[in-house]
C-alpha cells in the first residue's frame, strides 16, 4: 500500500488501490464541509487515473506535489496538486479519430469498447472529432528517475501509419525523453488491438498489454456481384516487455497463439506483480469458433494467468525478457463464460500483501481467492455440474439459474460476491449477470480484518474479509447501482489511517444514470462498516468509465469524460461559488445548472466580488485575495471548459483592502478595475486587447485614481453611461459620497 503516492493504477504494483493518510478518517467528513476544491481544464475525455507525484523537485529548488493526467487526445499535463496551477502540457500526436463510431464507419463499435466520446454534458464537442483513441491506460511513474511512462496511439484503424508507442516523459518538466514502438512481433495486428490494461513498471521493465479493438471477428468489407465479401479479423491476447532506460522492446508473450481471442483488457486495470518479479493478469473470453478450455495451459481464455519472467542483460541494459507461464487457472464453467461472453478479465487481479494470495472476478461477479505458487490449473467438472445445452431456436443454455458451485474449482476460496438485486440471470443473457468491472481494492484496517472491497453492476458495494484465506464477514453499503442494466458498478479507491485501527474510507466513482455516457456521483463510506455513504458529491459531470479515484493529500481527484479533473476536499472559507440560469432552465436545475466552486478555498476575502459581462461570450469575474491582491478569471463560450487559464493575480498582495471592488466594460474590448487601497487612495487597472491588463502603458502595471485618504472602507462603484464616459463612486472620510 502507497503511503503517500499515486505513481500507478491502483496506487502499487499489487494493485490495492490502498493509501495510508493519517488523520483521513471519516470523522472528516464531519469536521468540516465536503465539496469541489478546483476544476482543473483538459482537452479531451480522461480515461487514465491521475497519478499524484509527492514533493517533485521544480526548478529553483523548489519541491510541489503534481498531478499528472494523460487524456485521450493524446496530451498530458502537469498541475500543481495544491495550487492548481499548470506547470507544463505535453502533446504527443495526433490520436485516431473519427466523427463515427470507430473503427468502422457501418459498424457501431460498442460503447464499452470505445468509451472515448469527447462530449460535454451530453452534447459533442464542436471542436473536434466526437472520438479518440489515444491514452487509454494508466500510465506508471518511477519516482527514482521521475519518468512517467505512457502508452499512446497515432494514425487510423486502416491506416497503414497507424502506431503503438511507448513514450518517457520528465514529470519534472514534461519534456520528451524518449519513444519507441511497441507491438513488434510476428501476427501482431494493431488494426485489431487496443491497449487499454494499465501500464507496469516492475524489475526494470515496463510491461504493455493489449486486447480487443473492437470485439469482432470478421468485417462485412464490400458487396460483389451482390455477394457479401467478409474480411477475417482476429484479435489475441498480448504483453510486451521494454527496457525502462532504453524503451527497447525485449519480449513479448501471446495468451493464446493456437486460438482467437484472450484478450488483456481488464477494464483498464494494471497488470500486477509481486516481489519476486513474477506478472498476474486476468484474461478475456475466447472468440471464434472453439471455446473449450485448454487444459495445457498453452491458450488461456478467461484465465489467471501468472508469468515468470527472466531477465538476461549485458553491462546494465537489458536484451531479452523471457515471460513464460509458471501458473494459471480457468474456472470450470468456463465453456459457458466464453460461449455467452462472460469475461473473467473484465477486471485485473489484486495481489494480497504478506500473503501468499490473489483476488479476481469478471463478469458472473464470482470473486476467486487463489494461490499465486499454484493458481490451481483446470479442472474438469461433471456434466451434471454445467448448464445444459438447449435445443430452443435462439437458445444456447436451456437451464434455469444455475449458481457457481466452488468445490468445481481448484480454487483457495471463492464467493458469487456480485449478485443482481433486479432479476435472477438468464443463463443465455451476458447483460443480466452482475459484472465486476472496478477492480476490487484491499485495504488491512489494523483491527485483525484484511477486506477486500467490490461494486459489482447491479448491486450493493461489499466488503469481505478474507483473514485466514477465505471470503466471511461480508459487510455492504446501502446504495444499488443504478438500473438492472448498470454498468459498469462502481470504481473504489481506499484511505487507511495507520494509526488508528479500523479507521478508513472507501470512495466509490459509480454512474447515476443507465446510459452509454452517464453522469456520475462520488460516494464515500466507512471502510468499517460500509452502510450509509458519509458524503456523496453534488456536482454534475459525466462518468468516466473504468478510472478509480485518485486518493492524495487528503484531498480525492476525479477523472470525468467532461473534459475536466475534479478535486473534491475540505471547503474552506474564501472560495467563489457560481451558478448558471438560461431561459430553458431554473436556476440550479440539476440536468443543466449546479452550483460548483468556481476558484479554490481561500481564495478570496469576504465582502468583495464584481462580475462583468463583456459580450454574451465572454464573462470576468474579480475578488480581493487574503494578501489584498486582486484575483481574476475569465470565462468564453468555446474553450474546453469554459473557464480559461487557472485564477491568476492582477494586482499584486497589498493593493486593496478588504470590501470594496468594482468592474466595468465600456466595450467588449475595454474593460476597467477598481479597488480601495490600504491608504485609503482609489487603485485601478485597465484592459484592451493591444495592451492586456495595465496602466499607463505598461503590462500589469496598475494606477492610482484618487490619492490616499479619499476613501472610506467598504464602498465602491463604478458605471460607463458610454464607451467615451465612466463614473466612479466611493464615499469619503466624512461620509460624503
Amino acid at each position: 500500500m502507497a503511503d503517500d503516492g499515486v505513481l500507478t493504477e491502483h496506487n502499487d504494483q499489487w494493485r490495492t488501490g490502498s493509501i495510508h493518510q493519517p488523520d483521513f478518517t471519516p470523522s472528516v467528513f464531519e469536521r468540516a464541509r465536503w465539496g469541489v476544491v478546483a476544476r482543473l481544464s483538459v482537452d479531451a475525455a480522461v480515461h487514465a487515473q491521475p497519478l499524484f507525484v509527492p514533493r517533485v523537485p521544480l526548478r529553483g529548488g523548489r519541491r510541489r506535489n503534481l498531478l499528472v493526467v494523460a487524456t485521450a487526445k493524446n496530451t498530458l499535463y502537469g498541475y500543481d496538486a495544491d495550487s492548481y496551477a499548470l506547470l507544463w502540457r505535453t502533446e504527443l500526436g495526433s490520436p485516431d479519430s473519427s466523427d463515427e463510431h470507430p473503427p468502422y464507419k457501418d459498424h457501431p463499435c460498442v460503447w464499452n469498447s470505445v468509451g472515448t466520446a469527447n462530449f460535454r454534458f451530453g452534447a459533442p464537442n464542436p471542436s473536434g472529432p466526437s472520438f479518440f483513441i489515444g491514452i487509454q491506460s494508466t500510465p506508471t511513474i518511477d519516482r527514482s528517475t521521475y519518468r512517467a511512462y505512457v502508452s499512446y496511439r497515432l494514425g487510423g484503424a486502416d491506416d497503414s501509419r497507424a502506431q503503438q508507442w511507448l513514450a518517457a516523459i520528465d514529470v519534472k518538466t514534461g519534456r520528451l525523453i524518449g519513444r519507441a514502438l511497441t507491438g513488434q512481433a510476428q501476427g501482431f495486428e494493431l488494426k485489431n488491438e487496443r491497449q487499454r490494461a494499465s501500464l507496469l513498471l516492475d524489475h526494470g521493465l515496463v510491461f504493455v498489454a493489449f486486447g480487443s479493438r473492437c470485439e469482432e471477428l470478421t468485417k462485412l468489407t464490400h458487396l460483389v456481384l451482390g455477394v457479401p465479401i467478409v474480411t477475417r479479423r482476429p484479435y489475441h491476447g498480448w504483453i510486451f516487455a521494454h527496457d525502462a532506460n532504453t524503451l527497447n522492446q525485449v519480449g513479448s508473450y501471446n495468451v493464446a497463439p493456437g486460438r482467437v481471442g484472450a484478450g488483456v483488457w481488464q477494464a483498464s486495470g494494471g497488470l500486477a506483480a509481486d516481489e519476486s518479479g513474477r506478472v498476474y493478469f486476468i484474461s478475456g473470453n475466447f472468440a471464434g469458433d472453439d471455446h473449450t478450455p485448454d487444459p495445457t495451459g498453452q491458450n488461456l481464455g478467461n484465465s489467471f494467468v501468472r508469468l515468470d519472467v527472466q531477465i538476461t542483460a549485458r553491462q546494465g541494459i537489458v536484451e531479452r525478457a523471457d515471460m513464460r507461464v509458471g501458473s494459471w487457472f480457468t474456472p470450470y464453467r468456463a465453456k459457458w463464460q466464453n460461449d455467452i461472453d462472460l469475461d473473467l478479465g473484465s477486471a485485473g487481479p489484486v495481489l494480497i500483501p504478506r500473503t501468499n494470495y490473489v483476488v479476481g472476478g469478471g463478469k458472473e461477479g464470482v470473486l476467486y481467492l487463489l494461490n499465486r505458487d499454484n493458481l490451481g490449473g483446470f479442472a474438469q467438472a461433471p456434466e451434471s455440474a454445467l448448464p445444459p445445452k438447449c435445443p430452443s431456436p435462439g437458445r444456447v443454455y436451456c437451464a434455469p439459474f444455475l449458481p457457481n458451485d466452488r468445490r468445481h474449482d481448484r480454487a483457495v476460496d471463492e464467493v458469487q460476491a456480485g449478485v443482481n438485486q433486479y432479476k435472477e440471470p438468464d443463463m443465455n443473457s451476458w447483460p443480466e449477470f452482475p459484472h465486476i468491472h472496478g477492480s476490487p481494492v484491499y485495504a488491512d484496517l489494523g483491527d485483525g480484518r484484511q477486506m477486500i472491497y467490490v461494486w459489482a453492476e447491479k448491486d450493493y458495494l461489499k466488503g469481505f474479509d478474507i483473514a485466514g484465506g477465505r471470503f466471511h464477514s461480508q459487510i455492504r453499503g446501502d446504495l444499488i447501482a443504478p438500473t438492472w442494466n448498470g454498468m459498469p458498478g462502481g470504481m473504489l479507491s481506499v484511505s487507511v489511517d495507520p494509526s488508528r485501527p479500523g479507521q478508513g474510507v472507501v470512495f466509490a466513482s459509480v454512474p447515476t444514470e443507465q446510459g452509454g455516457i452517464p453522469h456520475g456521483a462520488l460516494h464515500a463510506y466507512d471502510a468499517a462498516r460500509l452502510g450509509g455513504s458519509i458524503w456523496t458529491s453534488q456536482e454534475l459531470y459525466l462518468f468516466a468509465r473504468f478510472v478509480p479515484p485518485t486518493v492524495a493529500g487528503s484531498k480525492v481527484y476525479l477523472a470525468t469524460w467532461s473534459n475536466e479533473i475534479l478535486v473534491f476536499g475540505s471547503l474552506r472559507p474564501g472560495g467563489v461559488g457560481i451558478i448558471s440560469w438560461n431561459p430553458t432552465s431554473d436556476w440550479g436545475d440539476p440536468h443543466t445548472h449546479t452550483p460548483w466552486s468556481l476558484v479554490p478555498p481561500g481564495s478570496a476575502q469576504p465582502g468583495a466580488l464584481a462580475a462583468v459581462a463583456r459580450t454574451e461570450e465572454v464573462l470576468d469575474v474579480f475578488w480581493i485575495g487574503p494578501d489584498g491582491g486582486i484575483g481574476f478569471i475569465s470565462w468564453k463560450s468555446g474553450w474546453n471548459s469554459g473557464w480559461g487559464l487557472p485564477p491568476w493575480p492582477l494586482a499584486p498582495p497589498g493593493s486593496a483592502q478588504p470590501g470594496a471592488l468594482a468592474a466595468v466594460a465600456r466595450t467588449p474590448e475595454v474593460e476597467d478595475v477598481f479597488w480601495i487601497g490600504p491608504d485609503g487612495g482609489i487603485g485601478t487597472i485597465a484592459w484592451n486587447p493591444d495592451l492586456g491588463w495595465g496602466w499607463g502603458g505598461q503590462r500589469l502595471q496598475t494606477g492610482s485614481l484618487a490619492p490616499p485618504g479619499s476613501a472610506q472602507p467598504g464602498a465602491l462603484a463604478a458605471v460607463a453611461r458610454t464607451h467615451e464616459v465612466e463614473d466612479v463612486m466611493w464615499v469619503g472620510p466624512e461620509a460624503v459620497l
